[in-house]
């Protein structure tokens, strides 16, 4: 039986639901009529600081931008095919863009550059944010119908603090009921350590969805242990735990995957429903520099280094510098090369730690307990 009816409905349904509610606009398409502009957008979106203000500000420019052309891709036009409102439309997003990211690309200082790099790429792949903009500003069926042009998912969550247009309230008090946060937090935050780790907020909870069944392009980290709770092993229905925390593990995308990750993939730990901690395989030796470059640059210089010798099961003995970064209420540690428990080591991974001061000493806890023998 041929498909090409329902193909032609679906087609001519999206049509119809992104023009109706806008028929009295005048632009072509209609759809346009309700992007907002750029003076719109820099009047109602704010950061907590003048740098995070700029780095949402043209996140959101950018992704504006990018969404002109895939509802333009939808429809089977390319940039060359634009009518006259895309392309001015889409020039107003790009120069904004410029004019936001313009101060801190020239005059940000060494010590701020990875911190911006971080913010702005960050807000640029936010699809949290790009759903907060369709909520502002489009109608409820406009927003249902970009995302079935786009071939995603409307949200059902509510967006974490760091993805919302402005700042979020104070959270209320906690009641006896509400899960304690991790004490090792609230260190940082007193001495200014930076909990963030690819744009995610440690101590607060994390907000992710499924990985789509075929995972070509897509746009936001995900995980990838199919449609259940995070932390949830779906194979036998049983969480998996490391330092009292659910191990999760979480495909990154391209644009927010360092060169050094293996496979994009990054284990979240999650205690008392908040991120606490995670661990991320390298690629072993070949990413040794890449990966010492960037956790120095956010981290600083480390707090001491374990020096040893490998001897892998293949070729020469060589040394290794293990560097360690005890920060106040933050733990970080980067091994060259991964040694497993039972003593095997693979010289093409590595591993990074990351993770709060509380949840290190449970780990190293977990690691000097005694093994019950089954026998």
């Amino acid at each position: 039986m041929s498909t090409r009816p329902k193909v032609f409905v679906l087609v001519a349904l999206l049509a119809l639901m992104l023009s109706a509610t806008i028929q009295a606009q005048t632009t072509t398409p209609a759809y346009l009529g309700q992007f907002p502009s750029p003076e719109r957008i820099k009047a109602d979106v704010h950061g907590i600081n003048a740098m995070d203000t700029a780095a949402k500000q043209a996140g959101i420019f950018w992704q504006l931008k990018q969404l002109i052309s895939l509802l333009a891709y939808a429809q089977k036009r390319t940039d060359r095919q634009f009518t006259a409102d895309e392309q001015r439309l889409d020039a107003d997003y790009r120069n904004a863009y410029y004019y936001a990211t313009e101060p801190f690309e020239s005059k940000v200082s060494a010590a701020e550059r990875p911190k911006w790099f971080e913010l702005h790429s960050k807000y640029e792949n936010d699809l949290w944010l790009r759903d907060e903009v369709f909520k502002k500003y489009f109608s409820p069926e406009t927003r249902r119908a970009f995302y079935a042009a786009l071939k995603g998912e409307v949200p059902t969550q509510s967006a974490p603090a760091g993805s919302l247009l402005t700042p979020a309230a104070e959270p209320p008090a906690r009641s006896a009921a509400t899960p304690p946060r991790d004490p090792s937090i609230a260190k940082a935050n007193t001495a200014k350590v930076d909990t963030t780790v690819f744009g995610w907020q440690l101590g607060e909870p994390l907000r992710l969805r499924p990985c789509p069944l075929i995972m070509i392009d897509f746009q936001e980290n995900c995980h990838i242990q199919g449609q259940v709770p995070l932390g949830v092993d779906p194979a036998t229905g049983l969480e998996y735990r490391l330092a009292g925390a659910v191990v999760r593990t979480v495909r990154l995308t391209a644009a927010n995957c360092p060169s050094w990750v293996r496979n994009c993939d990054v284990n979240v730990m999650i205690r008392d429903g908040n991120l606490v901690g995670l661990y991320i395989y390298t690629a072993g030796r070949d990413v040794e520099k890449a990966t010492n470059a960037e956790l120095r640059a956010k981290y600083g210089e480390p707090s001491g280094a374990y020096i040893g010798m490998i001897t892998p099961d293949v070729g020469n003995k060589f040394n290794v510098e293990d560097p360690e970064w005890n920060l106040p209420g933050l733990h970080v540690e980067y091994q060259v090369i991964f040694v497993a428990d039972n003593g095997r080591l693979d010289v093409r991974q590595g591993v990074v730690w990351i993770e709060t001061e509380a949840t290190h000493q449970l780990r190293l806890a977990e690691k000097k307990a005694p093994v019950k023998r089954k026998l």
